[in-house]
């Protein structure tokens, strides 16, 4: 449901960021984003582990009723490796994250990497540690695996071992010095006997190589092993030697996830993706399987609470599991997360608890008030506080839409009725004298101008209106194009309320005006965009009566051309004049006008492949379009958090135009305080992907808005000494 936008930061050796210590705490709804890798210390089945395709690394002490997103300039999420927890040491933890292997000695709080040095290139995907306690650590990828001897100081490639890794077994009861491995991949099942340093193909008895997942158990009478292949349960007693099919009664077709806790050869747990997306249970060894996830309404004996996705959005909203473990330790607790969910049972799943949000009505149910309780995982691209009443809140979301607060921000309500297009709202408009109206807009293609949406339009989209504080909307754009989304507005609040002057930024189409309120719309962008680039994306209108529209990046494949760039018309969109004319910026991605000084423009924009300079980072014009400054270029950003520039937002502070704030997804929030001669990073927020801000200054606080990592509450930072 998302689009999988991992962040390349490079990892240091600092200790990791809990956001309490600075003061900014996450709000919003909880969950609604891809989660992934989420598993149990072995030594406390309170202390939890999990990922979002975001960026995000979250941990819990408390079984998961609070989370803390630690810092992404150390550690990062990862979609597809699950964290290992040392068996025998309860404070060691190793995890695999941008091509590094990063290991705690504090049971998690605190990360750094085992080398500066890798010898793969890669996403490890498959950990394991030495049953024992022991040094050995093996990490599987795309092509093979290597072999650390010294705790992931230094790595050996494994020899004989070849395809992608898909899963990793070390048998405790082995010799220490020659500990018997076995490894899955899509090159078959392998088996090594002297620690994996060499394996051998040992897949006798299996229908053919592809080793879709691998995963083995130890307990009283022995090891078991058991495999995925073909989409068939295999299993094996003598560690791989050979193999036989389990009879697998009850275990439905399409599987996915396969996973034991090390120190059970017997309970073995299988996720499908067949539509009842259940939770499949063996406790003889493979045999006979009954589903242990029931979360259908129509489920006989349903056994998964439901949060608020499943009130508010339908259950199975989520789809089918995108993450499940099993803890080492502990067969009777495993963790469920999909695209929106995490879920975790302690009994074994006789019961499965919601891990995402808290209730805060008495009973939970459809359009209920819920709170975060820090995994917030989902990209926000405005947090507007309601002008009449600063205890209305309103946060507009890719993925699950739209929410709002009556208490300050305390609790939220999903509220997207009425609503054409529930996935994103990109935009929230509050009509500062008519008490509860305000236009929004929302469409069905999430994350534009990111990578992934700049290929072209995808879905629809339109204006909404509400005149009950957003808790209902009405669509205003009737005749748009059905299949391009809508992705900013622009409203003259200075237009009679009963017949508005609104102009649609139309992706894909161009610039949309009304002047009745909505009932009728026409064409108004001829002049705009170069060549066959019609990705207009956002839209500004000043106090002067200018009115600027942005034509973002347009990909094929990894090719941008043509470029994008910033327009202004002075007589209602009736024609436009290029600003950025005699400036070829590829992909800008976003700008802001100085409210005092609208000859003062700033442009944010993205760094694209094959094109030299590189015209990322931050513009600057203070002779209103004459001419421009890249100020920020891709020399002035930390090449320690990625080597390539992909920059948002810039924003002015209404009250102080010396005060720029200026958000990016790859380099986090700037701060200056010099009118953006100079900037600093914001460190106070642990996501490093940031989209833009709000202020208050009645109250001294800063809400900033990420990509992927929610809102974060906290106070607005003084100005640099």
């Amino acid at each position: 449901m998302r689009a999988t936008f991992m962040l390349t930061v490079a990892l240091c050796a600092a200790a990791a960021f809990a956001s309490e210590d600075a003061g900014f705490k996450p709000m919003g709804l909880g969950g609604g984003g891809g989660l992934f890798t989420p598993v149990g210390s072995p030594h406390d089945t309170k202390l939890l582990l999990v990922s979002c395709d975001m960026g995000g690394f979250y941990r819990s002490t408390d079984g998961g009723q609070h989370w803390t997103m630690l810092d992404g300039r150390i550690i990062s999420g990862n979609t597809r490796c699950l964290p290992v927890f040392d068996l025998k040491d309860a404070k060691r933890v190793y995890f695999a994250s941008h091509g590094k292997i990063l290991t705690s000695t504090d049971a998690g709080e605190t990360w750094s990497p085992t080398s500066e040095s890798v010898h793969w290139k890669g996403e490890v995907q498959e950990l394991a540690a030495d049953p024992g306690g022991g040094a050995l650590l093996l990490a599987g990828y795309d092509k093979g695996a290597f072999k650390s001897d010294d705790r992931g100081k230094t790595w050996q490639a494994c020899e004989g071992l070849a395809g992608k890794i898909a899963g990793l077994f070390i048998d405790p009861n082995s010799p220490s010095d020659k500990r018997v491995v076995l490894a899955g991949s899509s090159e078959g099942v392998f088996r090594s006997e002297d620690g994996g340093k060499t394996f051998a193909a040992s897949g006798e008895g299996l229908p053919g190589k592809n080793a879709e997942r691998l995963c083995g158990g130890a307990g009283k009478d022995g090891a078991r092993a058991y495999a995925l292949v073909q989409g068939k349960l295999f299993k094996s007693a003598d560690l791989g030697k050979k193999w036989e099919a389990a009879e697998a009664k009850g275990l439905p077709g399409k599987l996915r996830f396969m996973a034991m806790a090390k120190t059970d050869a017997k309970t073995l747990y299988i996720t499908d993706t067949d539509g009842r997306w259940g939770v499949y249970k063996s406790e003889d060894e493979g045999q006979t399987f009954a589903n242990v996830f029931r979360g259908f309404a129509n489920d006989t004996n349903k056994n998964v609470e439901w949060g608020w996705l499943a009130f508010d959005a339908g259950y199975g909203w989520g789809g089918p599991a995108i993450g499940f473990s099993v803890n080492a330790g502990h067969p009777e607790q495993s963790f469920y997360t999909n695209s929106g969910e995490l879920y975790g049972t302690n009994d074994g799943g006789t019961q499965w608890k919601q891990l995402f949000s808290h209730c805060e009505d008495p009973a939970p149910g459809k359009d209920k008030r819920w709170s975060s309780i820090g995994l917030e995982v989902t990209t926000t691209w405005q947090f507007t506080i309601d002008p009449f009443d600063p205890q209305k809140m309103f946060i507009c979301y890719t993925d699950i839409g739209f929410a709002r607060s009556s208490d300050g921000g305390k609790s939220w309500q999903h509220s997207v009725s009425g609503s054409p297009w529930g996935n994103t709202f990109y935009q929230l408009v509050p009509d500062p004298k008519q008490d509860g109206l305000f236009y929004a807009v929302a469409a069905n293609q999430h994350d534009i101008p990111g990578w992934t949406q700049v290929d072209g339009a995808h879905g629809g989209g339109g204006v909404l209106v509400s005149t009950d504080h957003c808790a209902t909307w009405k669509p205003l754009s009737k005749g748009f194009p059905e299949k391009k989304p809508c992705r900013g507005i622009a409203v003259d609040l200075k237009s009679p309320v009963d017949k508005r002057v609104i102009y649609a930024a139309v992706y894909g189409e161009g610039v949309l005006k009304t002047s009745d309120g909505g009932a009728t719309w026409a064409k108004k962008s001829a002049g705009v965009g170069h060549g066959e680039n019609p990705h207009v994306s956002s839209l500004y209108l000043a106090e002067d009566g200018a009115l600027y529209c942005l034509v973002t990046g347009k990909r094929k494949d990894i090719d941008f051309d043509p470029p994008g760039g910033l327009w202004v018309s002075r007589d209602g969109a009736e024609t436009w004049t290029e600003l950025t004319k005699g400036q070829t910026i590829w992909w800008p991605t976003e700008f802001a006008v100085d409210p005092k000084d609208p000859k003062t423009i700033l442009l944010a924009a993205a760094d694209v492949p094959k094109k030299s300079p590189a015209t990322g980072g931050l513009w600057k014009t203070s002779d209103g379009g004459a001419t421009w400054t890249h100020i920020l270029n891709q020399k002035a950003f930390n090449p320690a958090l990625c080597g390539f520039v992909h920059s948002y937002q810039p924003m002015f502070d209404p009250e102080n135009s010396q005060r720029v704030y200026f958000a990016n997804w790859t380099h986090g929030l700037l701060i200056s305080d010099d009118g953006a001669k100079t900037f600093r990073e914001f460190k106070d927020v642990p996501f490093i992907s940031t989209n833009r801000v709000t202020l208050d200054p009645k109250t001294g606080t800063l809400y900033v808005c990420t990509f992927g990592g929610g809102v974060w509450k906290g106070k607005i930072p003084p100005a640099a000494k």
